[in-house]
């Protein structure tokens, strides 16, 4: 048996967030903004299909020319499908997997999903993910409570999109939004602003583009330059014509944690892992470069 799947030439998400932390930088909220956009609209209409993906998560975005797809229903069900589980199955990845995966008896639903896409859009808005690190299950159901507002994180995050991810990322299902794009509305509204330019999927596959040739030759080609001044959203350039990084702006607190080896995004001292904290060291650097 074999599985024919299309080839998207480009990268995913979660390699667009991982190019920003050897630089200490953070996506531009516009960059993330129109990429849940499009996220959300592929999740809305895979959920009005019947279907529930179930690992919503950055490595299953991808990043094309022009396009922005959401890959992987390896562990997709339909609906009719998911009443027929064990009471205890429990699948997706754990680091974006909603309370109520764990819960016994209790099923999956499309609000799962806004689950997953919350803590996908929180992760791109910070550059960390809430939930990493924890330690055995019981610690992890702690901090699905114990999450922080993105922008008590970082306070260029606007904050009404900041209140969009919390309602997604309510840890009773009921209390989230009773559609995905509820949330990518509000994205939509920071990716198309009023000013009528407008973040495109061309335009996050040109900053991914200049980005990724600044992390691994520290030099950005002509030919990128080019491709960047033709897809990118104009406001979001600077004179060269290449993209306007976005620098952190850690509130008092976040800085606090980042400084003491704790995960700024918890209430509560959650350690960070090694290899977050080497980002954070990165990131608070470059913050206080801005300052």
């Amino acid at each position: 048996v074999a599985i024919c799947m299309e080839y998207v030439h480009g990268m995913n998400l979660k390699e667009l967030i991982d190019f920003h932390k050897p630089l200490g930088l953070l996506l531009p909220v516009e960059v993330s903004s129109v990429i849940a956009l499009y996220v959300a609209q592929g999740m809305e209409h895979v959920n009005q299909s019947g279907i529930i993906h179930r690992d919503i998560k950055p490595s299953n975005v991808m990043l094309g020319e022009g396009q922005i797809k959401l890959a992987d229903y390896g562990v997709s069900e339909l609906k009719i499908d998911i009443q027929r589980e064990p009471q205890h199955t429990v699948t997706g990845t754990p680091l974006y997997m909603p309370p109520e995966s764990f819960w016994a008896g209790v099923k999956p639903t499309h609000r799962s999903d806004i689950y997953s896409m919350g803590i996908l859009l929180y992760e791109a808005l910070t550059g960390f993910n809430p939930l990493a690190g924890f330690n055995g299950l019981s610690q992890l159901k702690l901090m699905q409570t114990k999450i922080k507002p993105p922008y008590q994180v970082d306070k260029s995050i606007p904050r009404d999109l900041s209140n969009a991810v919390m309602t997604a990322l309510a840890v009773q299902p009921n209390e989230r939004f009773s559609s995905v794009m509820e949330l990518g509305n509000v994205c939509g509204r920071i990716a198309f602003p009023k000013s009528g330019y407008g973040m495109s999927a061309g335009g996050t596959y040109a900053y991914a583009v200049v980005l990724r040739e600044l992390v691994e030759t520290r030099v950005v080609s002509e030919e990128a330059a080019a491709f960047c001044k033709q897809h990118y959203a104009q406001y979001l350039l600077d004179g060269k014509g290449l993209p306007q990084f976005r620098f952190p702006k850690y509130t008092r607190t976040a800085r606090a944690a980042l400084e003491g080896g704790f995960n700024p995004c918890l209430d509560g001292k959650f350690p960070l892992s090694q290899e977050v904290m080497e980002y954070a060291q990165r990131t608070l650097l470059m913050a206080d470069k801005q300052d």
